[in-house]
């Protein structure tokens, strides 16, 4: 139901009727939060939003979007400078974990993160007590329970996650024609949940270190060759090399 330019109300629908008040909500939320960024606003209206499966199961949908927006939730959620934050490491070496998927819930909702470059997260959460859980592909979970959030504050939780036994994968990649070595190249594991990437050398030579025990496929691409899908490696616990020699034509 919106106002029109005559003065008079009608109701209309359409994105030029939900945009003013998605408009009117962000500015809501702001009057609570006046240092509210765009991706707090969004990710704030999209957890509280209503879903009604009328159009899909689940969110979000192409016609519904993540559902509904529910104006005095979303409000509520930024009003409280609350949550959860920490680093990520691996327990042996300490090294940070990038791309891990850390959880909070509270038994009735969960709130989601991935950590940065630098392991690092941070969940707005209301105050309250939450389980935390850290999982990141080659890792047992890490898990931290009862943890307990006051009003305005952010509790610390570090968690280092042990590595599951691993190996090194190893390759080099040549041109099939000539034999000689393609530097430069990318090397990319599929079929797995993180994003692994390795560039070849001057002599070809690409590595993968501390892999879990497997079997994986490669996509090799270079924009000088037609790319190459090797599949079928194993990569064994405790070994130093697999190799997995690749021929780009």
């Amino acid at each position: 139901y919106s106002s029109l330019p005559d003065g008079s109300y009608a109701y209309w629908a359409g994105t030029s009727m939900a945009t003013p008040h998605v408009a009117g909500c962000v500015a809501l939320m702001k009057s609570v939060n006046p240092g509210l960024t765009p991706d707090r606003a969004l990710f704030a209206l999209t957890l509280t939003a209503v879903w009604y499966d009328r159009y899909a199961a689940s969110p979000p949908d192409v016609r519904y979007g993540a559902g509904r927006i529910d104006c005095l939730e979303a409000t509520v959620e930024v009003a409280s400078n609350s949550g959860i934050e920490g680093t990520i490491r691996d327990s042996a070496d300490l090294t940070p974990l990038d791309q891990t998927r850390v959880s909070a819930s509270d038994g009735t909702s969960v709130r989601l993160a991935t950590t940065s470059s630098d392991g690092a997260y941070r969940i707005y959460v209301r105050p309250g007590t939450y389980n935390v859980t850290a999982q990141r592909f080659g890792y047992s979970d890490g898990v931290a329970t009862a943890v307990r959030v006051d009003p305005e504050a952010w509790t610390q939780v570090d968690l280092p996650l042990i590595p599951m036994p691993s190996g090194t994968l190893t390759g080099r990649t040549v041109a099939s024609l000539s034999g000689l070595a393609v530097p430069g190249a990318t090397v990319t594991i599929t079929g797995i949940p993180i994003v692994l990437k390795a560039s070849t050398d001057a002599s070809g030579a690409f590595a993968f270190p501390k892999l879990p025990a497997g079997t994986y496929s490669l996509l090799v691409t270079s924009p000088y060759f037609v790319r190459a899908q090797p599949s079928g490696i194993n990569v064994v616990a405790g070994l130093e090399k697999a190799d997995a020699a690749e021929n780009l034509r």
